[in-house]
């Protein structure tokens, strides 16, 4: 979301598709940034880690996606993800140890 709203700010513009834009991320997106890359104008995502392996290192929800990857390739948004795995579960855990404050909504 933070990456985002860098762009759009750099470009003046909450429409990003005329740049042909790639965003790479440490881990799957969650409910929410999907939608705000769905309708960023981001031309393609790639991640490292699957929600998954986020939810189990960090606890953190990353809420209901049935299939993600066929909406996003609906809105012509290549979607990768498994980019060097191990390193990103490491760097994962890495701020986990560090005490950081994961976002977890009360239930």
């Amino acid at each position: 979301m933070n990456t985002l709203k860098l762009a759009f700010d750099k470009y003046k513009n909450y429409n990003l598709s005329h740049y042909k834009l790639t965003l790479f991320v440490n881990a799957e997106p969650c409910i929410m940034c999907l939608g705000a890359i769905m309708w960023s104008g981001v031309n393609k995502i790639v991640f490292s880690v699957p929600s998954s392996e986020v939810e189990r290192i960090t606890g953190f929800d990353e809420g209901f996606k049935p299939n993600w990857f066929e909406e996003m390739k609906k809105r012509n948004i290549k979607a990768c993800g498994g980019i060097d795995e191990e390193y990103g579960k490491k760097i994962l855990q890495y701020y986990v140890d560090l005490g950081k404050t994961i976002y977890k909504p009360a239930h």
